[in-house]
């Protein structure tokens, strides 16, 4: 028996390419994934297995709706007589199962495309256990309904909060705002300096004009993650993962990617990056003590340039424009909300 731990995402791709159908169960997912998946054209029947516990999201329902109307080959359900938390692969040719692979990976990027030993699959070689597996499949196929069924409800949107189309005279609505869900922050798109909300020429949505990023003609952006989310939304914000501490040598802080989905449908790859806030911190720890350092920003993963072009078509600038503070009020909306909808899987909302 082989155990994978590296490479998952090829390796449910090379099996996916030697069946005529495909049968996913997962608990959490990725809508690019799912997409990879339904683009080989091969019958394809996806189960999301958490809705009990985690719900869907307006966008991720509106995913489905999409996805099954541009694959016809792909259909997806959602078990509703009790959760599921399990991630089984299973590859048929001809009604029989030829492979399958179980494990902790959920069919996300955050988990078929992580670092070495975050996740693990291994195959099901025995007839025997194939065979149980198939009842396996069976069962949870009778426990659910197609997505679409009226009993599934996808969660409501929230609220957006207003902003004046005037210069503000005290720091803005959307400025140290707790939601109240642990599982959802305001983040500003500013800073306030002086009492004043300002957005950075050098940092932030204008990164890019700064020193330290790249020879891209366009506008780098980051959102800025300060000490207020770390400690209002511990659930939300993971830590940075530390690696490389030998004797003598460096800790090198990382994070691996997450997937995004935005208001208006667009999937972003985007990773929480640099060093932030320390827990506890440097002054309220012993010398060579544990801790935990949070990230100090958010952004696209293959670099700011994705997310600054793609903020500033939303706010109608070219690629390479400095945002203001003013901008932002005539656009009519100064923050972005940002919401774990499941492991490794992120909404960010803009909409005005």
């Amino acid at each position: 028996m082989s155990i994978y731990v590296d490479n998952l995402e090829p390796l449910i791709m090379a099996n996916a390419n030697s069946s005529d159908e495909i049968i996913i169960i997962s608990g959490f997912f990725s809508i690019d994934i799912i997409e990879n998946i339904a683009k080989k054209g091969i019958p394809t029947v996806f189960y999301y297995g958490m809705y009990l516990r985690n719900g869907i999201s307006t966008s991720y329902y509106n995913s489905f709706k999409k996805l099954e109307a541009t694959y016809p080959n792909l259909k997806i359900n959602i078990p509703i007589a009790y959760h599921v938390h399990t991630k089984c692969y299973i590859f048929r040719q001809s009604g029989v199962t030829v492979n399958a692979l179980v494990g902790s990976a959920n069919a996300s990027t955050s988990a078929l495309a992580t670092t070495a030993n975050s996740e693990l699959l291994t195959p099901i070689d025995s007839p025997t256990d194939r065979l149980f597996l198939d009842k396996y499949a069976a069962d949870i196929d009778s426990a659910s309904v197609h997505f679409d069924n009226p009993i599934i409800i996808p969660s409501a949107k929230t609220k957006a909060l207003s902003v004046s189309a005037k210069r503000a005279k005290k720091a803005p609505k959307s400025w140290n705002n707790y939601t109240g869900n642990p599982f959802s922050a305001i983040i500003p798109l500013y800073y306030m300096d002086k009492g004043k909300p300002i957005v950075h020429n050098v940092d932030g949505l204008n990164w890019g004009n700064g020193p330290h990023s790249s020879s891209s003609p366009d506008m780098e952006s980051v959102l800025p993650i300060r000490k207020f989310h770390i400690t209002n939304y511990p659930l939300l914000i993971p830590f940075n993962g530390a690696v490389g501490s030998g004797s003598g040598g460096k800790i090198q802080r990382m994070q691996s990617p997450i997937d995004m989905t935005w208001d208006d449908g667009t999937k972003m790859k985007m990773v929480f990056q640099q060093g932030g806030v320390e827990v506890p911190s440097k002054s309220n720890r012993a010398p060579g003590a544990a801790y935990r350092q949070y990230p100090k920003a958010l952004t696209s993963n293959s670099g700011g340039e994705e997310l600054g072009v793609y903020l500033r078509k939303r706010l109608g600038l070219p690629s390479n424009a400095i945002v203001t503070y003013n901008g932002l009020r005539t656009y009519g909306r100064d923050y972005v909300a940002l919401t774990l909808t499941n492991a490794g899987n992120y909404e960010l909302d803009f909409s005005v």
